[in-house]
């Protein structure tokens, strides 16, 4: 968060960058182009909410109130998840034929026992 007092400016950026790190072991870490891309956020400013905004919500600070932080979902292609479901079942199949065989070649040793 940066907060710069004595400006003429009264406009205020929120720069969800939540989700643009790589997870560490014990903590979260920005590369370099992710902060380049924060950085060039900040200079172009844009999307700016009011201040006036901010007011109404009793000056609250939360970014989700200013930033929509919906994800997008990749449309699903059905006719390849289709495909794909038709070829692991037919894998299935051919494993268990296979393991069914060895299980019948090892019946015999087993009976020994």
């Amino acid at each position: 968060m940066v907060l710069r007092t004595g400006r003429a400016v009264s406009d205020v950026l929120f720069i969800d960058a939540g989700r643009t790190y790589q997870a560490g072991e014990t903590r979260n870490v920005l590369t370099e182009d992710q902060i380049e891309r924060i950085e060039h956020t900040y200079r172009e400013r844009q999307d700016v909410p009011r201040i006036e905004e901010i007011f109404s919500h009793e000056t609250s600070l939360n970014v989700a109130r200013y930033v929509d932080v919906t994800e997008v979902e990749a449309p699903i292609n059905l006719a390849a998840l289709n495909e794909e479901r038709q070829l692991l079942i037919a894998e299935l199949t051919e494993l268990e034929a296979r393991m069914s065989v060895l299980l019948y070649r090892t019946r015999p040793l087993l009976d020994e026992d």
